[in-house]
C-alpha cells in the first residue's frame, strides 16, 4: 500500500533533518504519494535525511534543488538523491500538477551494515560522494529506462501487496542500484567531494532554534565558522536566498502552521515567529502565500 502524505506530515528537527516516523526501522523501504501543491506554499523546505531518495514524477511537473543544482522534473521522470543531500522541492504553479511518489530506503537497505564487503563496493562509493548528490533519471537514456522501469514495477508490487512483496520490492531496490551504480562511473569520478554542508548545517540549525530572536547575519556566519560574506555565498549558493530571506521564509512557513493548528490569535502568532510589527508580519505573509493570514487561516485549516 502507498501512503498519503500532506503538508501537515512534513517536520524537521533543529538541523533541518526530516523527521520520517512513517517506516522507523532501518531495513524498509517506503513509497510515499504527494502533491506538492498541498504542501504549505507549494514547496518543501530545504532539509536533508540519511536515507536515499528517489523521486518519481507521476503527474505533471515540479522544480527540486539539490544543492546548487536546479532540477525540472517531468511526468514519467525519476531522481535519485543521495543520502544527506540538502533538497528542496516546488510546485512550478497552484494550477499544474505535482504529483510525486517518493522511495526512501537508507543505505543499510542494500547491502546490510557499513562493515560488509558489499557495502563498501557498491554503496559507499555513492553514498559517501558528497559531490554526486543527484542524479537526473530519465526514459531517453538506456540506464534511465532500465531504472524507471524497476522503479515502476516496485510502485505497482507495492500497491498490490502479493505474497513475499517485499522481498520483491528489495529486488527491484537492487536493480535500480546495479544500473545506477555502473551507469554513473564516470560521472561520480568527476564530482570532487564538497564540505560546504560542514558550514551550512549548523546555519540552518541556528536558524531553527532562534527563529523567535533577533538574528543578525553576523550571528549566522559565526554558526558555521565561515565569514559574513562567505556565509551570504553559501546561502546563496545551497538556499538560493540570501540568509535574510531565509530567516523570514522560516518564520513566516511557522506562522502559517501555527495558523493551521492553533486558535492563537493573529498578532500572537506573528510575535511567536519573530514579527514584532503585525502590519510587517500580514504583509510579508501575503507577500510568500497570496493571503492575508486570517484569509489562509480560513482557507487552509480544514484542508486534508
Amino acid at each position: 500500500m502507498i501512503a498519503s502524505y500532506n503538508f501537515r506530515d512534513f517536520k524537521k528537527n533543529e538541523s533541518d533533518r526530516e523527521i520520517d516516523n512513517t517506516y522507523p526501522f532501518t531495513y524498509h523501504c517506503s513509497v510515499v504519494r504527494s502533491d506538492i501543491r498541498n504542501m504549505i506554499g507549494g514547496s518543501i523546505p530545504i532539509h536533508w535525511h540519511h536515507d536515499i531518495e528517489i523521486a518519481c514524477m507521476v503527474d505533471g511537473e515540479a522544480e527540486l534543488y539539490v544543492g546548487q543544482d536546479l532540477i525540472h522534473l517531468r511526468q514519467g521522470e525519476a531522481l535519485f538523491i543521495n543520502a544527506n543531500a540538502m533538497h528542496t522541492l516546488r510546485a512550478v504553479s497552484s494550477s499544474v500538477p505535482a504529483g510525486l511518489i517518493t522511495v526512501r530506503f537508507h543505505p543499510d537497505y542494500l547491502g546490510g551494515t557499513s562493515q560488509t564487503d558489499l557495502f563498501a563496493r557498491y554503496v559507499a562509493p555513492i553514498v559517501n560522494n558528497s559531490g554526486f548528490s543527484c542524479f537526473h533519471i530519465r526514459a531517453s537514456q538506456t540506464a534511465g529506462l532500465k531504472m524507471l522501469s524497476s522503479l515502476n514495477h516496485l510502485i505497482e508490487i507495492c500497491q498490490e501487496e502479493p505474497p513475499g512483496y517485499e522481498l520483491r520490492m528489495h529486488n527491484l531496490v537492487t536493480d535500480f542500484w546495479c544500473e545506477l551504480f555502473f551507469s554513473t562511473e564516470q560521472e561520480r569520478k568527476r564530482h570532487s567531494q564538497i564540505l560546504s554542508n560542514e558550514h551550512m548545517r549548523p546555519m540552518l540549525d541556528f536558524i531553527q532554534t532562534h527563529l523567535t530572536a533577533r538574528i543578525e547575519l553576523s550571528d549566522i556566519a559565526s554558526a558555521g565558522l565561515v565569514s559574513t560574506r562567505e556565509c551570504s555565498r553559501l546561502f546563496r549558493k545551497y538556499v538560493h536566498q540570501s540568509p535574510v530571506s531565509y530567516v523570514n521564509f522560516c518564520r513566516l512557513r511557522q506562522a502559517a502552521a501555527l495558523l493551521l493548528s492553533t486558535e492563537n490569535n493573529i498578532t500572537e502568532i506573528g510575535e511567536d515567529c519573530g514579527f514584532s510589527s503585525l502590519s510587517y508580519f500580514s504583509k510579508m505573509f501575503e507577500r510568500e502565500f497570496g493571503l492575508r493570514p486570517m484569509e489562509y487561516r480560513k482557507q487552509f485549516r480544514n484542508v486534508d
